[in-house]
C-alpha cells in the first residue's frame, strides 16, 4: 500500500474519530421516532445518516461533470441526488481521481469545499500516476453544492460517490 493511501486512510479515521468525539449522533432507536417521521428527520441536527454508496458524478461519462482541466474548478450539486435531501449540512463523499494514461509529471491534488466560500489553501487528496481515491466530509453550500479544484498541471477525470450526509 502506498504512503499516500495510508495517509488518506489515517486521515479518514482521524476525521471519523473527531466526529464521534464531539458527539455526532449516528441514529436514533426506532421506538423513539413516530411512525410518521422519516428516518432522516429522526436524526438530530448534526447527526450523520449513512446511505448505500451511490455515484453522484463521473467526469469520464461527461454527463454531470466535464474533465477537470489544469488548475480549474468544477461545481457539483449534491443535494437531491442519491438520497441526500435538500437542506443537508454536509456530505460524506468518496472522491476518485483518474489521471490520463500519459500522466508523467508526478501528480497533483484535489480540494473539495462548499461552492459558496473562497477556495481554501488545502488539499484533501494528493495523487500521482495512478488512480487515487479518498473519503472527504465536506460542508455543503446553502444551495447544496460543492466545488472541486484540480491542483495539477494536466487534466484529470474525477468520480464522486456519496455514502452519507449530515443533517442540518
Amino acid at each position: 500500500m502506498s504512503l499516500q493511501r495510508i495517509r488518506s486512510r489515517i486521515g479518514a479515521v482521524i476525521c471519523s474519530l473527531a466526529l464521534l468525539a464531539i458527539g455526532v449522533v449516528v441514529g436514533l432507536a426506532a421506538n423513539q421516532a413516530s411512525a410518521a417521521t422519516s428516518s432522516a428527520a429522526a436524526v438530530n441536527s448534526g447527526g450523520v445518516v449513512m446511505l448505500a454508496p451511490c455515484r453522484v458524478a463521473d467526469s469520464r461519462q461527461r454527463t454531470t461533470l466535464t474533465p477537470f482541466f489544469e488548475h480549474a474548478t468544477e461545481y457539483l450539486g449534491v443535494t437531491g441526488t442519491c438520497g441526500v435531501p435538500s437542506g443537508a449540512a454536509g456530505a460524506i463523499l468518496s472522491i476518485t481521481v483518474v489521471p490520463p494514461w500519459y500522466f508523467s509529471y508526478g501528480g497533483g491534488y484535489v480540494t473539495v469545499y462548499p461552492d459558496s466560500v473562497a477556495q481554501p489553501n488545502v488539499s484533501q487528496i494528493s495523487f500521482n500516476w495512478y488512480n487515487t481515491s479518498g473519503e472527504v466530509t465536506v460542508q455543503l453550500s446553502p444551495r447544496g453544492w460543492i466545488a472541486i479544484y484540480n491542483g495539477s498541471p494536466d487534466f484529470v477525470d474525477i468520480i464522486v460517490d456519496v455514502s452519507g450526509y449530515i443533517v442540518a
